[in-house]
């Protein structure tokens, strides 16, 4: 826990000594950690939209299967 904590509690007093406000500091933070996750979120969103993708292509394939078996 401590590997984690360290860093970011570093990163956080390191904001608030140049702004002087843990509110500003705070958002600085907030910033700097979406920055930093972004590929993660990028990588994540263009996965979901493949899958509902793909979604739809089975409920095509099912529509056309269906449409099949009344013939």
């Amino acid at each position: 826990m401590s590997i984690i904590l360290t860093p970011f509690a570093k990163l956080l007093l390191l904001f608030y000594d140049i702004t002087g406000s843990y509110g500003v500091a705070l958002i600085l933070f907030s910033l700097v950690i979406r920055l930093v996750l972004f590929p993660v979120f990028l990588k994540g969103r263009k996965g979901m939209l493949g899958m509902s993708g793909l979604a739809e292509k089975q409920k095509v394939q099912i529509g056309r299967a269906s449409c099949r078996e009344r013939v």
